[in-house]
């Protein structure tokens, strides 16, 4: 069984209805009203009392009442105990001798990892320079830093600096004259605008701010960034687990007949299609755990949540990516190098959430830590 919470509040769901559609975004994605969407799709992972191998999921955040806390103290009790059990048998298990050694060079290139991270996160691509998400409806969409705006963008911006245009999938951009807008390096009046689905959308400036269509599903928003973002200039470092070689682990890689597809829900209640082409076979600490890949590149792309998630890891999961499998169909899982979803810096983001056969049984202890960037 699978409880969720909505906007209505409490609800059941059967494991058929596990990957729920959540409300939509409002067109002018606030902080705060983006925020509240984000909420309820935080989760913890916690034994059921009937059966271990089932898991009950509830959200936290203001949808919670009454009776849905009195649930969670019971279930947190549970997360104290069983995540105690599975703390000490990883504990013995790296007393038995077999627990490979966290050599000076280990954490060397550990740290360089992390520090590339970083500066990824604080470039003009990155994810700390977002500065609003505005989704589109069909007709005229007025934007600028005027509050009569449908679209309101920071006050850098003339007071009311053009309208985009949707008709159907199509969006086209008139700019006012003296906006300043720029696309390669030329001054636009009028476009028709091509979104990230493309592979290479517009991308459009205006003094230090750079906005571009994108797509989600059936959705078409306007992503902003602000080159001049406080963020980007004060973000150092990202908590961690110390790292630790016992979190490199050898998974067994056991293929498909063909790959797979696999639609996976996203913080802001739309659904992102993934080739899962098989299945990795590990253990941690005697337990048998089992991930699904994504096929990305010439390597995989795993979404997941564990033990820690959203006690002391971010609420919607981590990230992790893996190498091809080898001759012998190994594949190297490094924990440590589990890394926070985009939308732990930022309410602008359009995360995917972990698949529910990828809630691990037990606590990860290794990779980056809930950065608490803004309150939850």
């Amino acid at each position: 069984m699978y409880c969720g919470c909505g906007e209505r509040g409490i609800r059941t769901l059967g494991s058929a209805e596990a990957e729920q559609r959540f409300s939509r975004p409002p067109r002018s994605a606030t902080p705060a009203s983006l925020l509240r969407v984000a909420k309820v799709n935080f989760f913890h992972v916690i034994p059921n009392e009937s059966h271990y191998g089932k898991y009950l999921i509830f959200t936290a955040g203001e949808c919670i009442h009454k009776k849905a806390f009195s649930l969670s103290v019971v279930m947190m009790r549970k997360i104290v105990y069983w995540n105690s059990i599975f703390g000490l048998i990883l504990l013995l298990s790296s007393c038995s001798g077999h627990k490979p050694p966290t050599t000076s060079s280990f954490v060397h290139s550990w740290k360089e990892w992390q520090k590339n991270r970083i500066e990824r996160l604080k470039s003009e691509n990155g994810w700390l320079n977002l500065a609003g998400l505005y989704w589109l409806q069909q007709g005229n969409n007025t934007f600028g830093s005027d509050s009569s705006c449908d679209l309101i963008f920071p006050t850098s911006a003339p007071p009311v600096a053009g309208k985009f245009i949707r008709k159907d999938t199509l969006v086209t951009l008139e700019v006012n004259p003296g906006a300043g807008i720029v696309s390669d390096g030329k001054q636009i009046r009028k476009v028709v605008l091509e979104s990230d689905a493309s592979g290479h959308p517009t991308v459009l400036k205006m003094g230090t701010l750079v906005f571009f269509l994108i797509k989600r599903d059936t959705l078409l928003g306007i992503r902003l960034r602000d080159l001049n973002s406080p963020l980007s200039a004060s973000l150092d470092s990202i908590p961690c687990y110390p790292p630790d070689s016992i979190w490199k682990i050898k998974a067994r890689f056991l293929p498909f007949d063909k790959p797979e597809k696999l639609y996976v829900p996203t913080v802001i209640g739309t659904r992102e299609e993934y080739t899962v082409p098989g299945k990795l076979v590990f253990e941690i600490g005697g337990q048998k755990q089992i991930l699904l890949p994504f096929s990305e590149g010439k390597g995989f792309f795993i979404i997941f949540g564990d033990g820690t998630s959203a006690l002391e890891t971010y609420g919607a999961g981590r990230f992790l990516q893996a190498d091809e499998p080898d001759s012998t169909g190994t594949v190297v899982l490094d924990f440590n190098r589990a890394y926070n979803p985009p939308c732990a810096f930022t309410p602008y983001a359009t995360c995917p959430l972990p698949p529910k056969e990828n809630l691990l049984t037990i606590k990860i202890t290794a990779g980056e830590k809930d950065p608490h960037i803004y309150a939850h």
